[in-house]
């Protein structure tokens, strides 16, 4: 069962605007919102954390090169 997050929660998660969000999407590749009705999306939780995840690792991954 897959589980969602609305835009709400995610931008306030980061503490970001919506425009930060969209920058995100396009440049970042933040999973992109499911619209759901109107002006609501939703995310795929599992999809959120992922990316979370990966920025993490190749933050740690960049730092172990640049260290080693």
């Amino acid at each position: 069962m897959m589980n969602f997050i609305s835009r709400k929660d995610v931008l306030e998660l980061f503490s970001v605007s919506v425009w930060t969000l969209r920058r995100w999407e396009k440049k970042r590749g933040f999973p992109e919102a499911i619209p759901v009705s109107g002006a609501i999306r939703m995310y795929v939780k599992s999809e959120v954390d992922g990316w979370i995840l990966n920025r993490a690792i190749n933050k740690a991954t960049n730092q172990e090169q640049s260290n080693g």
